[in-house]
């Protein structure tokens, strides 16, 4: 794993200020605006899978519709994870409040240091377990474009046993790098969070690329891709149709 790799390719492109531009106009747009970022970054990383360059197109705001569709499904995946985590937190505050309203809001010390210190544990481990599913799933959505290829589980639990040890490393190292550069962005007047985001949002990708071909190394099950679209030809101009005399 090349970590670091994953923010350095962002300016491997002679118009990456301009990609990163794109990326930050497409955060200031709600949800449609993430979808669509996460379907030009999933054309970049399927580029980079297929050709073994890393040299990946820019951002076309005249591709806006196909880069929102192909940025749906792994959007849709992200939310159903993210609401499947709600149960757990409501648990988590009900025993909160069961114990403040059972101890007339004056519980004993051990009492509370217990109920808070549980509640990070299992946070902490939500956080674990997510960030080990999500990454197979939000790939084969991604790769597949369709729904139904992401709740593969046999195929998610092949990735985490192969992979549970980069996928946490890439996560934390994810957290860890996103925290400062967001910062960073806030400190200009609010407005660099943009493409602030859209930078970690890139890497992000990048370093799904990496655990994917590792995943492929060490003989893990390839996800089926659909076919490329053609290439259509520029237009040919009236002089160029002209035949000489």
């Amino acid at each position: 794993m090349r970590y670091w790799r994953a923010y350095g390719f962002v300016f491997d492109h002679p118009k990456w200020a301009m990609n990163l531009l794109c990326g930050a106009v497409c955060m200031l747009i709600p949800v449609a605006g993430h979808m669509v970022y996460m379907g030009w970054l999933f054309e970049v990383i399927e580029g980079f899978h297929r050709r073994g360059t890393e040299k990946y197109p820019p951002f076309e705001f005249g591709r806006f519709t196909h880069y929102l569709m192909r940025g749906l499904w792994p959007f849709v995946v992200l939310l159903i994870l993210s609401l499947a985590a709600i149960p757990l937190v409501l648990l988590l505050m009900a025993v909160f409040v069961i114990v403040m309203v059972s101890s007339q809001g004056k519980p004993h010390w051990l009492t509370l240091t217990l109920v808070i210190v549980g509640g990070i544990v299992a946070g902490l481990f939500l956080n674990v377990l997510l960030m080990l599913v999500k990454t197979p799933m939000v790939l084969r959505a991604g790769f597949t474009q369709e729904l139904k290829g992401a709740f593969a589980w046999a195929t998610t639990i092949d990735f985490i046993k192969k992979m549970w040890l980069e996928l946490l490393f890439a996560g934390f190292f994810l957290v860890f790098t996103s925290i400062p550069i967001i910062l960073l962005g806030e400190l200009c007047c609010l407005i660099g969070v943009y493409p602030a985001s859209a930078l970690v949002l890139m890497a992000e990708h990048h370093l799904l690329f990496q655990l994917y071909e590792l995943y492929l190394k060490r003989g893990g099950i390839a996800i089926p891709l659909k076919p490329e679209a053609p290439v259509s030809p520029p237009p040919v101009s009236d002089a160029e149709e002209a035949e000489p005399v």
